[in-house]
C-alpha cells in the first residue's frame, strides 16, 4: 500500500483519482475495517495535511463546517448553541479519544445508519459541498456504508442553515449507556412553532433504517395544526411506521419501532 499525504486540493483530487485510492480523513471507522472487512486501498491519501478543510464558521446564515473538523474542535468551537439537537449529539459521539480523531466529513462518508451526528444533521436540513456539486443530505446516502459519491470525489464541508428564532430542536440517542455505545435508535427533530401553530417540522431517524431517514409522513402531519399530545402521539406513531428496523444484538425491530414513537412523542411534547 501507498502512502499520500497532500498538501493542497489539486493534489489530493489528483491522488484520489488513481485506482483503488481511498481517502483517510480521522481514521477512526476506515482503519479498523481494513484488513479485516475489507482489504487495505492500493493508495491511502491522508486528507489531515489539509488545513483549508479544517475551517469553522457560523454566520447570519448558518453553519460552514470543514469536513476535516474533528468532533472535539466542533465542540470546543462554541459554535453549536443555536444547534442544540447537534450539540446534544456530538456530546455522546463515542469517547474522549475518538472524538478527537473523528471527523464529520468522515462520519458522513462512512455512511453509518447509527452515526450519532446525521439525524440532527438531517433535521436542520444541512447539505454536503463536494469538491463537484452541493446536495442535500437527505439525498446522500444510498444504502449501509453506500453514498452518492464517486471515485475521486473529495467532501469539502458541511453547510447547516441558521434556525429561525422561534425554532426548536432536539436529538434523544437510545444507547444502553451514555457513552462508547453504537445507536439502539435516534430520533432528531427541528420545529418551527408561529402563532401556536406548527409551520414547519423536520423529523429524522437513525438506526431504525438501511440509512439515516427523513419521516416526511410525520413531517407534514405535523405543519398546519397545534403540538398537542394528540398530535404528538400521532406523529410518533406516522414516525415509527416509515421506520424498517432490523433484528440484531442490540435490539429487536418491535422494541425499535415502540421507541421512535414513544420519544417522537415526549420529545415533541418538551418543545410544545
Amino acid at each position: 500500500m501507498e502512502y499520500l499525504r497532500p498538501a493542497s486540493l489539486d493534489e489530493a483530487l489528483a491522488a484520489l483519482a488513481r485506482p483503488g485510492a481511498r481517502a483517510l480523513a480521522g481514521g477512526s471507522d476506515l482503519l479498523l475495517r481494513c484488513g479485516r472487512d475489507e482489504p487495505w486501498p492500493e493508495a491511502l491519501v491522508d486528507l489531515k495535511g489539509m488545513a483549508e478543510l479544517r475551517a469553522l464558521k457560523a454566520g447570519k446564515n448558518g453553519l460552514r463546517i470543514g469536513a476535516l473538523a474533528s468532533v472535539a474542535e466542533l465542540l470546543e468551537s462554541g459554535m453549536l448553541k443555536d444547534w442544540p439537537a447537534l450539540l446534544e449529539a456530538l456530546r455522546g459521539f463515542a469517547g474522549r479519544q475518538i472524538r478527537n480523531r473523528a471527523t464529520l466529513g468522515g462520519n458522513l462518508a462512512n455512511a453509518s445508519p447509527a452515526a450519532d451526528s446525521l439525524p440532527p444533521l438531517m433535521a436542520y436540513e444541512a447539505r454536503v459541498a463536494t469538491d463537484r456539486r452541493v446536495l442535500p443530505l437527505d439525498e446522500f446516502f444510498t444504502g449501509p456504508g453506500q453514498t452518492v459519491l464517486e471515485h475521486g470525489e473529495i467532501i469539502l464541508r458541511l453547510e447547516v442553515p441558521r434556525p429561525p428564532e422561534t425554532g426548536r430542536s432536539f436529538y434523544v440517542k437510545l444507547a444502553p449507556r451514555d457513552a462508547m455505545a453504537i445507536s439502539v435508535a435516534g430520533v432528531a427533530a427541528s420545529i418551527v412553532v408561529e402563532r401556536g401553530k406548527v409551520k414547519q417540522a423536520r423529523l429524522a431517524l437513525g438506526s431504525v433504517a438501511p440509512t439515516v431517514i427523513r419521516a416526511r409522513r410525520a413531517e407534514r402531519y405535523l405543519e398546519g395544526g397545534p403540538l398537542d399530545r394528540e398530535r404528538a402521539a400521532e406523529a410518533g406513531r406516522l414516525a415509527a411506521g416509515e421506520s424498517s428496523p432490523i433484528d440484531d444484538i442490540r435490539a429487536s425491530a418491535s422494541y425499535r419501532r415502540r421507541m421512535v414513537e414513544r420519544i417522537t412523542a415526549w420529545e415533541l411534547l418538551r418543545l410544545a
